[in-house]
């Protein structure tokens, strides 16, 4: 008898362990300075070149999880929940594609961009709410508005992340508190 209570304690302790890694495992992250602090000491846009910013605001739906941003297959970088990165490219056409890492079946999102010398684009990267999750608690509506959403935006895609375009003065109010990431 004692054998099995001893068991049973020990399953239960294995099973403690198990979910506080798989939990805070999505909390390891890198960051940097804000956004804030960092513009006293942000360089300008090189020449010949523009720069693109990325960043994630306070959405639960995986804030565990960290979304991969994938630039022309060359340059891969990640964006964590509550973070922004930013990367300098040269003008013309390039192709950006999102998914989410540690994910090894899930659907990609991809977007043709091109920009001129010395401009600044800056998109939101959201998580898509799967249709499984929006039935199951009776929020169908919303999930068809924000892919809706994404799909109207340049999305178009059913990937766990999308990027949504934004206005610089929208995006620079928005991006301030937020951390850089830094792996």
């Amino acid at each position: 008898m004692k054998t099995s209570t001893s068991t049973n304690y020990s399953s239960r302790l294995l099973f403690c362990v198990i979910a506080a890694t798989a939990f805070l495992g999505g909390c390891a992250k890198n960051y940097g300075l804000t956004y804030t602090e960092q513009s006293k000491s942000r360089t300008e846009i090189p020449p010949q070149s523009f720069r693109v910013t990325f960043f994630r605001l306070n959405d639960s739906l995986r804030s565990n999880r960290s979304a991969r941003v994938r630039i022309d297959d060359d340059r891969k970088f990640y964006v964590h929940h509550q973070s922004f990165t930013s990367v300098d490219l040269p003008p013309g056409k390039h192709v950006i594609r999102t998914d989410m890492i540690e994910a090894p079946f899930t659907a990609v999102c991809k977007y043709e961009i091109s920009a001129g010398v010395g401009e600044h684009w800056y998109y939101l990267i959201r998580p898509t709410p799967a249709p499984a999750f929006g039935e199951s608690l009776g929020i169908l509506p919303l999930t068809i508005f924000v892919l809706a959403e994404a799909y109207s935006k340049g999305g178009g895609c059913s990937g766990d992340f999308f990027a949504i375009r934004i206005n610089p003065s929208e995006a620079e109010q928005k991006i301030q508190g937020l951390r850089e990431a830094l792996d």
